[in-house]
Formats: structure tokens, sequence, C-alpha cells
């Protein structure tokens, strides 16, 4: 799906349910980097909504993005994950914290010193302690 129709899709999904049946469809099947986007802002859409239908789509957008080696990805939807799940939200940290420390490691110095400073990168220690 290209970035434009995954962007009108979350625009969608912002105001109705169709796009959440779509992309619960689409993610099963398998998924490409903007749906993956989608999919995980839709979740974050969902999260105070409909925690249940978030929790299933952040689930299935994680597995998939962590099959392939989508640690950008699994890191939030991991964090989205402990925020909806509160009865798994510790392991859902540490999974959070292995992808983002796992994505890290292979940052270069510039790019592990610019993550430590950013306000939208979390404290490892906070997510494995």
């Amino acid at each position: 799906m290209p970035a434009r129709q995954a962007r009108r899709l979350v625009l969608i999904a912002l105001g109705g349910g169709i796009a959440a049946d779509i992309l619960f469809d689409r993610v099963g099947i398998g998924i490409n980097v903007p749906m993956a986007v989608a999919a995980l802002i839709l979740g974050a859409a969902l999260a105070h909504t409909d925690p249940d239908r978030a929790c299933k789509l952040l689930l299935a957008t994680r597995a998939e993005a962590s099959e392939r080696g989508l640690l950008p990805l699994v890191w939030p939807c991991a964090l989205l994950l402990a925020e909806v799940d509160p009865e798994s939200a510790r392991a859902h940290r540490r999974v959070a914290g292995n992808a983002l420390h796992s994505l890290l490691r292979r940052a270069d110095p510039i790019g592990r010193r610019l993550a430590g400073r950013s306000p939208w990168v979390p404290d490892l220690a906070g997510l494995t302690g």
C-alpha cells in the first residue's frame, strides 16, 4: 500500500471504525511499512476509546514488525501495548526495551547521542528495570 493510501486510511479511521476493520484484515495477511505505521497510529487513536481493539491491532502489528525486523516500529507498539494491556505491561515494556536497545546498538555514535537526548525516545533503564 502506498504511503498516500496509508495516510488516507488513518484519516478515515479517526472518523470511524471501517478502517480499523480493514487494518485488522490486512495486518494478518502481511504488512508493508506504511501499513504498519498506519496500524500503529490507529492503535494509538483507539487506545482510550476501544482498548480491546487497540490491543489486538497492536499485538498483530508488533508481531509482524518483529518478524520483519522493523525495530523502529516494535518498541512504540510495545509501549502502547503497555498502556492498553496493564496486566502484561511489564512484559510489553521489556519487549520495548529490548527492541530499542538492539536498535541503538546498531546506530552510529551520533545517532545514539541524539536518541539519548530526544524527548521521544524513552530511557532504557525505565523500560527494562
